[in-house]
């Protein structure tokens, strides 16, 4: 059964009219019942479920929850800054106490020196034959014999300039032998080393020196290679030959016959304590400044948080957009 409507809305079956699924109040109610409620400020619906009850989010509440993981980031800012300057500042400090350390060695080196110097000659019986103390150095002996020819380039010298060291064997009247250091001869300008080492005196000489304790250093540095070695030690230079030789060494200031004018003698150690002192109280302070850079860095920190903040305040009075997270940093 039809029915007309008036109006030329056309026919529908079963009274209704064509093209209209619902009076208008009916679709006004269908759209509001089908109306997905707004989110709010900082809460997330679960897929497929209803918005969770509770209080809502607000700026102020986004800020606080941002500024406490600001303030937590800070702190672990600090406390990792305040482990790493502790730490540097302690290794500091050890490294003033090293020189302090080695102001100390210096110190005794030139009691030592002063003490022993000047005393009279003593022949090398009597303090050779066990290994030279330290306290035993710069005493001036005697020793008399014949050179073996053998004889070592000490490299990497040092007398007012760079250049070698001579070191022989001389074979004692009582058939011992005694390293002696021969003396010094400087590099010349421009040139290398020279690898011609000047003769000793033949025959029975008499040798006028100072007593030093051997040389301490790696097999390298001690071990005699054709002949070469950078440091004198007696026990290293026995094993090579095969023989005995009797421990430390006589630093040669005078020889009968004469020794040979290439050689120049080998000096004492100037009576200087150098610059230990100054440079342990630079490590010193260095560590002072490393502790207190804890101090700044957290001012300068806390001074940058409260700017942040006064700026946020600022725009927000005026309206103007907040970047939260430079205003809680």
């Amino acid at each position: 059964m039809f029915h007309r409507i008036s109006g030329g809305a056309g026919l529908v079956e079963g009274g209704g009219p064509r093209g209209r699924s619902h009076p208008p109040r009916l679709r006004c109610a269908v759209r509001q019942r089908h109306r997905q409620p707004a989110s709010p400020v900082g809460v997330t619906r679960a897929r497929g479920g209803d918005w969770p009850s509770g209080p809502t989010l607000t700026t102020g509440d986004r800020g606080r929850h941002r500024g406490g993981r600001g303030v937590k980031k800070l702190v672990l800012r600090w406390v990792a800054l305040a482990v790493f300057l502790i730490l540097l500042a302690l290794v500091f400090i050890r490294l003033g106490e090293w020189q302090l350390d080695r102001l100390e060695g210096t110190r005794e080196r030139n009691d030592v020196v002063a003490a022993n110097r000047d005393e009279p000659v003593v022949d090398y019986t009597d303090v050779m034959g066990e290994p030279v103390a330290e306290t035993g150095q710069w005493q001036r002996v005697r020793v008399t014999g014949t050179y073996t020819g053998e004889q070592y380039q000490v490299r990497y010298r040092n007398q007012d300039g760079p250049g070698i060291e001579v070191a022989a064997i001389l074979e004692t009247d009582t058939g011992v032998a005694v390293v002696v250091d021969r003396g010094f001869i400087p590099r010349q300008v421009g040139r290398a080393d020279t690898e011609i080492l000047p003769a000793p005196p033949a025959g029975e000489v008499e040798v006028i020196g100072y007593l030093r304790r051997d040389e301490r250093g790696d097999d390298t540095a001690i071990v005699p290679h054709d002949f070469k070695v950078r440091l004198i030690n007696s026990g290293a230079i026995a094993e090579s030959l095969g023989r005995d030789v009797l421990p430390g060494y006589v630093s040669l200031t005078e020889s009968t016959p004469a020794n040979g004018p290439e050689l120049k003698p080998i000096t004492p150690p100037e009576p200087s304590e150098g610059n230990h002192f100054s440079y342990a109280l630079q490590w010193f302070s260095f560590s002072v400044i490393a502790v207190g850079g804890i101090f700044v860095l957290i001012r300068a920190d806390l001074a940058d948080r409260r700017k942040a903040q006064r700026q946020a305040a600022l725009r927000a009075a005026r309206g103007r957009p907040v970047d939260e997270e430079a205003a809680v940093r």
